[in-house]
């Protein structure tokens, strides 16, 4: 039941075991192109999803959006027009999304894309994967996802 609009033609899904909880991030198009997030709560003996009201990460256009999950919290990433990388974690408790207040930014100033992530449980770290306009390669950075979002020098991989 319950539903979110939109015709973004990027969308990433994650699914996080403490809450439950399953969120979706994308550019709403609808929205300025806003990097926006969705949450919904499953319920496994109607096989169902409740989708809660979409929330924008930052009021900013974004070519894309994309999210992990670990940690009892999801974590999104996303690239502006002007070459950064943010990222912000938010939580979920039923299909409502508590959107932290820090936003990390990452200026690359080389054509950052398609950023990915991925959490990583055993060394509580957000690891950051996005390419470059500017050459053919891909980098990476960890961010300590325990006591704030924090970039690291990014390493060529």
């Amino acid at each position: 039941s319950g539903s979110f609009k939109s015709i973004s033609n990027n969308r990433s899904t994650a699914y996080e075991s403490t809450s439950d909880a399953i969120a979706v991030t994308y550019r709403d198009y609808d929205n300025s192109s806003y990097p926006t997030a969705a949450a919904a709560s499953y319920t496994s003996g109607e096989a169902t999803l409740s989708w809660g009201t979409p929330v924008v990460l930052k009021s900013e256009a974004c070519p894309y959006a994309t999210v992990s999950a670990g940690g009892g919290k999801f974590h999104a990433t996303w690239t502006n027009e002007s070459n950064a990388i943010y990222a912000r974690w938010f939580t979920v408790s039923g299909n409502t999304i508590t959107v932290a207040t820090n936003i990390t930014t990452m200026n690359t100033n080389s054509g950052a894309g398609n950023p990915k992530s991925i959490y990583a449980d055993d060394i509580s770290r957000l690891i950051v994967i996005y390419s470059r306009s500017s050459t053919d390669d891909y980098y990476a950075n960890i961010l300590d996802a325990v006591r704030t979002l924090a970039f690291a020098p990014p390493e060529v991989l």
